[in-house]
């Protein structure tokens, strides 16, 4: 090999390197899109908040920003939510529901022991952030 042979393959990995890097960063100072999830459960209400449902936010969704609504049908009985159905979601191709349908599984209800079937409102939403981070340097 040659001496300028040697260093022309790492020349060029160096050189492609910034494109092989995640498209779109935030800007320095920016903070990325906050994403929320709202649980709502008729009749009854939560035992307890769920822990980090923004965990569960469609990574997708939450990239492109996309915002979306499931309803499930559940049993409850005694506090557990059990064979979840999607009844409705919106939009249909962005992993809402399946997300839902983990996110009801860690819930805990406060019911009666008979079992009952219940809604099961799940609200997701992304707030841009257009300006800089709070508290972040």
């Amino acid at each position: 090999m040659t001496q300028m042979n040697r260093y022309a393959l790492p020349a060029l990995i160096l050189a492609m390197a910034p494109a092989l890097v995640r498209a779109d960063p935030p800007a320095p100072g920016v903070c990325p899109a906050k994403p929320a999830v709202t649980v709502a459960i008729a009749p009854f209400d939560l035992a307890y908040p769920p822990e980090k449902p923004e965990k569960l936010y469609p990574a997708a969704a939450r990239q492109a920003q996309i915002s979306g609504h499931v309803t499930l049908e559940c049993n409850a009985k005694a506090g557990k939510l059990e064979n979840c159905a999607i009844d409705d979601e919106t939009p249909t191709d962005q992993g809402f529901g399946a997300s839902a349908l983990k996110l009801a599984k860690t819930l805990e209800v406060i019911t009666p022991a008979t079992a009952q079937i219940i809604k099961v409102d799940i609200q997701y939403d992304v707030t841009p952030s257009d300006g800089p981070c709070k508290g972040r340097s």
